[in-house]
C-alpha cells in the first residue's frame, strides 16, 4: 500500500486530468455496495460440508467487518456482533468456554435469541480476547450447528501472548486489499470485468476498450485498493485530494499499530523499516537491504 501511495504521487500531475470524466459522483450508499471476491468464498464456507469456526484474516483496513455483516444481509436471518477491542467487557463473557455457557451469556448480554442455523455470530478483533479465541476449538467439538466467523487483524502478532490456539479446529479466509477487478466493480465496470473475465483467446481487444483499461489500470495506481479510498474516490472523481488524505490516514494508523502492539525499541526498527520500503523498491537491485546503524 505504501508503494502504490508514493508512486501515485509521481503520477498525479500527468493523471490529474482522468479524475473528472465520465462516471461522476455516485451516492454513497450505492458506492458502498462493492462486490468482493470474498463474497463467494464466504457462501461456499456457509455451505461446506466440513464448515469450522471461521478466522478471516487481513491487515486493518482491508474491509474484513464490512464483508462479514453484507454477508449476513445475505445469508443469514439475524446476526450478533460482539467487537473485543471496542467492548472489553465482553471477555468475561468467555470465562466458562463450554459453548452452552458462552451462548447463554451472550443472549442475556445482549438481549437476543441466537438460532444455530440463521443467525452469524461475529467475533471481531477476536485477538484481544485470548480466551474467545480458544473457545472456537470447543463449538467445533461440541456446537458445531452454530455459525460463527471471528476477523483478527493482528493474529499473527498477538499468538505469542495466547493460551492457546485451536489448530485444526477452524477454517481460515485471507482478504485483501481490492484486486484491479474488484475495483472494475466498484468504480461502476462491471460489464468491462466481465468482459475479460470471460476472454479466453489471445486476440487483442478493440482499441477503445484496450485504450480505457490503461486509464482504469492507472486509476487503480493512484488510488489503490483500501476500500475507504476507493469508495471515497467513486463519490467524486475530481477530488483525488480526499482520497490522497484517506491514504495518509491509513498509512498512519498502521504505523501506530508499531507502538501499540510492540516494544519501543521494536517499533523504532519497524518504522524505520517501514519508512525506507518505497526508496528501497525504486532501486534498479530490488533487494531489501537494512543495516544496524
Amino acid at each position: 500500500m505504501r508503494v502504490l501511495v508514493t508512486f501515485s504521487i509521481g503520477l498525479f500531475g500527468s493523471l490529474s486530468h482522468l479524475c473528472s470524466d465520465d462516471s461522476g459522483a455516485r451516492s454513497k450508499k450505492e458506492s458502498l455496495r462493492m462486490k468482493r471476491n470474498i463474497d463467494q468464498q464466504l457462501d461456499l464456507w456457509r455451505n461446506s460440508r466440513r464448515r469450522k469456526p471461521l478466522v478471516l484474516q487481513g491487515a486493518r483496513q482491508v474491509g474484513k467487518t464490512f464483508a462479514l455483516k453484507s454477508f449476513t444481509t445475505r445469508a443469514y436471518e439475524t446476526s450478533l456482533y460482539c467487537n473485543f477491542e471496542e467492548d472489553r467487557k465482553l471477555r468475561q463473557l468467555f470465562q466458562d468456554l463450554q459453548p452452552s455457557a458462552i451462548i447463554g451469556n451472550l443472549e442475556a448480554f445482549y438481549k437476543i435469541k441466537i438460532d444455530p442455523e440463521k443467525t452469524l455470530i461475529i467475533f471481531d478483533e477476536i485477538q484481544e480476547c485470548s480466551d474467545a479465541l480458544l473457545s472456537l476449538k470447543y463449538f467445533n467439538e461440541k456446537a458445531s450447528s452454530y455459525h460463527i466467523a471471528a476477523a483478527s487483524s493482528l493474529l499473527g502478532v498477538k499468538l505469542s501472548e495466547q493460551k492457546s490456539f485451536p489448530v485444526g479446529q477452524v477454517n481460515f479466509l485471507q482478504l485483501y486489499p481490492l484486486t484491479f477487478f474488484e475495483f472494475l466493480n466498484a468504480m461502476g465496470y462491471e460489464n468491462l470485468r466481465e468482459m475479460i473475465s470471460e476472454k479466453i483467446d489471445f486476440l487483442p481487444l478493440n482499441n477503445g476498450i484496450h485504450e480505457k483499461l490503461i486509464e482504469l489500470v492507472r486509476r487503480y495506481i493512484m488510488v489503490g485498493g483500501m476500500p475507504e479510498a476507493v469508495v471515497e474516490y467513486s463519490l467524486d472523481e475530481s477530488k483525488f485530494l480526499e482520497v490522497r488524505e484517506v491514504q495518509k490516514e491509513i498509512l498512519k494508523s498502521y504505523e501506530l499499530d508499531f507502538v501499540k502492539h510492540t516494544s519501543v525499541q521494536q517499533a523504532q526498527k519497524l518504522a524505520q523499516t517501514w519508512g525506507l520500503i518505497p526508496s528501497q523498491l525504486a532501486k534498479e537491485n530490488r533487494k531489501f537491504k537494512y543495516r544496524r546503524g
